[in-house]
């Protein structure tokens, strides 16, 4: 089956406030703020419909917060997100149960570190993109768009 992807739904802007970013603060979802010149979380600009990112930073859900997902997020999920080009907004739910499971399997079994190339070996992503109107060429749609799937036998590489 074929489905176009079709991204209607464009980015709203954001309804956060700094004191908002405060409370989840004192509830221990975010790290304490240790500098004013670097803070480590900001509230977006809501004059701008789409993210506009000051360098070093990172879109964030209070969603991700409030189920577990803290930031900054772990040395692997960060080269995860180099490797395959993408935010932690744009890991689908079933990703980011990927990377746990994964984790979960080399830390608490195999009591081995989170090793890059048995991950590149059981594993590929698949990034799902929105049509820019350019040939052959995509812009990730705005959150879940990277699936990860695990690699069987008799699955090559596309």
């Amino acid at each position: 089956m074929l489905v176009r992807l079709i991204d209607t739904d464009e980015w709203r802007p954001s309804t956060m406030t700094e004191r908002r970013l405060w409370d989840l603060e004192k509830e221990g979802l975010l790290r304490p703020r240790t500098s004013s010149m670097w803070p480590e979380w900001i509230a977006s600009s809501m004059e701008h419909q789409e993210p506009s990112l000051p360098e070093g930073y990172i879109v964030s859900f209070t969603k991700f917060h409030h189920h577990g997902l803290g930031s900054p997020p772990s040395r692997f999920m960060r080269a995860l997100c180099h490797h395959y080009g993408v935010e932690l907004q744009h890991f689908s739910p079933n990703a980011i149960t990927a990377v746990a499971i994964f984790t979960t399997v080399c830390e608490g079994y195999l009591w081995v570190m989170l090793h890059w190339d048995l991950w590149l070996h059981l594993y590929r992503g698949e990034l799902f993109r929105a049509p820019s109107g350019a040939a052959r060429v995509g812009k990730p749609v705005r959150a879940g768009c990277l699936n990860l799937v695990h690699k069987t036998s008799h699955v090559e590489e596309p």
